[in-house]
């Protein structure tokens, strides 16, 4: 329970090279510990299945290795890429096409069954969010029931793709609460207990960027709470937020609700304005800022590491002077590092968190790390 989930940027890590990539599963070794989550609409792109029969020629070879993957590796289909705005109206074409974004910002559309089949046999995922139209209070009532009608009819279609080992992640969509609950309502009433006890089918929260935090923690735990109670006997089930850019506390609160995976931008969007995370300290030497703006000419000379008391690979070996230089140079390696640095944070704190025997633990620990955490000036 509590793992953090990396959004992939066209089917690779964003700013991740192999070697900090292997930096990154050594730090944290155990089983499924460092997530991706991937748009399909990738592999649906104009390039991506000439280039990956091109690749197949010379053996048997599977997606996961086109993409420098792993084998092993904990992977989330989705039908958007996580890394790019959620979307905000319907994604859906007609009564069986879905329509996305691909590789190079191209708009792509496939039927629903492709794209299961694609989850599945092409990518080998562990867990697939059935494809879903965004709902928001601003929906009339008419649009409003058509999405949840089409949300609900593609995750029946997903119920025949759902195996031992792949799990299908049933949409919770709303903008409120009450549109969350009634969304809920619907696996509810469309699941047999057979099937969430087997662990074939779990929860996501596709939007929950739409509300307010308030609204984002009220949503999960009631949910969460309703599943319990429809389904008593059920040893765990699945499931995954996706928060999008939000701030490091509200992940973890999230998890210490019982979530089992987050899916977070946080990372790459900290990358992409050059900032260094800064909230998950081995030294807790007092308070310190959330985050370092390495752009700043005060780091000019700096001969630290990127965040005091960091024990990731790019702040062991190399210094704020150093990648501030990259930065103006506008030098690739400074976005890789930074990349790394902040992941390496984000995956030390929910690794704090799951070692935390009760959720008032948990909820301890968040106030203490935000305590000792200042807003960046």
């Amino acid at each position: 329970m509590g793992y953090l989930a990396l959004g992939l940027n066209s089917g690779r890590p964003p700013f991740l090279s192999q070697q900090l990539l292997a930096e990154l599963d050594a730090a944290f070794p155990g089983e499924h510990e460092v997530r991706f989550v991937m748009g399909i609409g990738t592999l649906q792109s104009r390039q991506t299945p000439a280039a990956l029969a091109a690749f197949c020629e010379s053996g048997e070879r599977d997606l996961r290795e086109f993409f420098d993957l792993g084998r092993n590796r904990y992977l989330i289909a989705n039908v958007h890429d996580p890394n790019l705005p959620p979307p905000d109206a319907g994604c859906f074409k007609g009564s069986d096409q879905v329509v996305t974004v691909g590789a190079g910002q191209e708009s792509v559309s496939f039927s629903v069954a492709s794209f299961y089949a694609a989850a599945k046999d092409q990518l080998r995922a562990n867990a697939v969010v059935a494809p879903y139209e965004a709902v928001n209070a601003t929906y009339t009532r008419k649009f409003m029931e058509r999405a949840l009608a089409r949300t609900e009819t593609c995750a029946k279609i997903g119920l025949e793709w759902a195996v031992a080992g792949q799990t299908l992640l049933w949409p919770v969509v709303g903008s409120t609460p009450e549109l969350c609950e009634r969304s809920l309502g619907k696996l509810i009433a469309n699941v047999s207990a057979d099937l969430v006890n087997s662990g074939s089918i779990g929860v996501c929260f596709p939007n929950l960027t739409a509300c307010s935090r308030e609204d984002r923690l009220k949503i999960v735990s009631n949910c969460l709470a309703k599943l319990e109670e429809a389904f008593p006997d059920a040893p765990t089930i699945q499931s995954t937020a996706f928060m999008g850019s939000c701030d490091p506390f509200e992940v973890l609160e999230v998890l210490a609700l019982g979530v089992d995976t987050v899916e977070t931008s946080l990372p790459y969007v900290m990358t992409r304005q050059s900032l260094a995370l800064a909230v998950s300290r081995e030294d807790q030497a007092g308070p310190e800022t959330s985050a370092v703006n390495l752009r700043d000419s005060a780091f000019a000379r700096d001969q630290g590491p990127l965040v005091n008391g960091c024990k990731c690979w790019a702040c062991a070996n190399h210094t704020r002077g150093y990648v501030h230089h990259l930065l103006n140079c506008s030098e690739m390696l400074a976005e890789m590092l930074l990349f790394h640095h902040n992941a390496h944070q984000m995956l030390s704190l929910t690794a704090r968190l799951r070692e935390l025997p009760s959720q008032d633990a948990q909820n301890r620990f968040i106030g203490e790390l935000r305590a000792a955490t200042v807003p960046p000036q």
